[in-house]
């Protein structure tokens, strides 16, 4: 898993097969209260990241 800025915990949501990754991403009800949205993410959904099946290996 990943750890946004505030030290809240992105959890793997999604798994694209076409692109081959992985979504990770912090619940809305988190970001809505964190005063580091605006710094953190654009999206009106809350911080999401994704990952390569095999990022580790690149």
């Amino acid at each position: 898993s990943f750890i946004c800025p505030e030290g809240e915990e992105l959890k793997r949501r999604n798994f694209n097969k076409k692109r081959q990754q992985f979504e990770y991403m912090a619940s809305m009800k988190t970001c809505g209260r964190c005063h580091l949205l605006d710094q953190c993410t654009r999206s009106k959904t809350g911080r999401s990241l994704k990952r390569h099946l095999r990022q580790n290996e690149l």
